[in-house]
């Protein structure tokens, strides 16, 4: 599944009310997770920079699989849409050890908006039980091959 369709998913089988953010947007929400002194950070990629490689997604998806074998906090944000789309979507992971230490709370965030607006204008999230590597997929610019486990419960975090 391409990874806009997932995006898209998330966005549409989002439900609730949403809460009141100053920001909305994913990288602040998703740091917002992690403001912890030991956790993985696994990339921030953005559609214009020459770093954001194929070979750059696949080492953020196994810093976060890795991150999540550990109980380790972790946090990766990218842009998931295609060049020249003219919606931006924008997804993100993010995970913080549970109090006793013994699993990652993981939230999965979708974020969608019109190329070029300074914030997204709809943010929502999805508690995964885990994640894993996804089956017959290969990492690459915009997909990230990881699979959300659990409920598919999601909620609107924000909107701008």
């Amino acid at each position: 599944m391409r990874a806009s369709s997932i995006v898209a998913a998330l966005l549409l089988g989002a439900c609730g009310t949403p809460t009141s953010k100053t920001a909305c947007s994913i990288d602040q929400l998703a740091t917002a997770d992690v403001s912890l002194a030991n956790y993985a950070d696994c990339g921030t990629f953005d559609r214009a920079s020459p770093n954001y490689t194929n070979e750059a997604m696949l080492a953020a998806q196994l810093c976060v699989l890795n991150a999540v074998s550990r109980n380790q906090g972790f946090y990766l944000a990218y842009d998931a849409s295609s060049d020249g789309s003219t919606t931006e979507l924008r997804a993100g992971f993010s995970g913080v050890p549970n109090q006793a230490g013994t699993a990652v709370d993981i939230h999965a965030y979708a974020g969608k908006g019109t190329a070029g607006a300074s914030s997204l204008k709809l943010v929502s999230s999805r508690k995964c039980l885990t994640l894993v590597a996804s089956d017959l997929c290969a990492p690459a610019v915009g997909v990230p091959c990881l699979t959300c486990t659990g409920d598919d419960i999601g909620s609107i975090v924000c909107r701008h």
